[in-house]
């Protein structure tokens, strides 16, 4: 007779496989896939780093709070640019793919320096901020793309 934990240890292993080949087959393309990652994630600080601003201008936050935010936000902007630099293409779309996330998260960190430089040299932020605004529309704009293409 078979050993039920056996089979369970068994069932379970295919079932993780069927997912894992499930979830693969859902991302076709590697690189579009790493590159929406990463455009995700920088869209997600640079919207942290708005909403931390946002807050501090209405005086519901701390210019310390916003501090910590956007030094965050910068850190993550600095490890999705790397992560996007180092992804090697295979195709031409892929390249053209690549460059624009690597220009949206660029006009991010940008944008993210200055604010959070602002803050810290007790500045107006206001014209950071609206860099960031703009920094957040393009990259909505190539995560569109890249879940368009994915």
């Amino acid at each position: 007779m078979p050993d039920p934990a056996r089979l369970r240890h068994r069932g379970l292993r295919w079932a993780a496989l069927t997912l894992v080949a499930a979830l693969t087959a859902g991302c076709s393309d590697t690189a579009t896939s790493d590159l929406l990652t990463q455009s995700q994630d920088a869209l997600s600080a640079v919207a942290s780093a708005v909403v931390a601003l946002d807050l501090l201008r209405e005086g519901r936050s701390t210019s310390a709070m916003a501090e910590v935010v956007l030094e965050d936000g910068v850190d993550q902007l600095a490890a999705d640019e790397q992560s996007v630099v180092t992804l090697a293409v295979s195709t031409p779309a892929d390249r053209e793919h690549r460059d624009a996330v690597l220009a949206a998260i660029r006009s991010a960190v940008t944008a993210a320096v200055e604010a959070r430089d602002a803050l810290a040299l007790s500045t107006s932020p206001q014209p950071a901020e609206d860099r960031l605004a703009h920094a957040a529309e393009g990259l909505a704009a190539v995560t569109g793309q890249l879940e368009g293409a994915g």
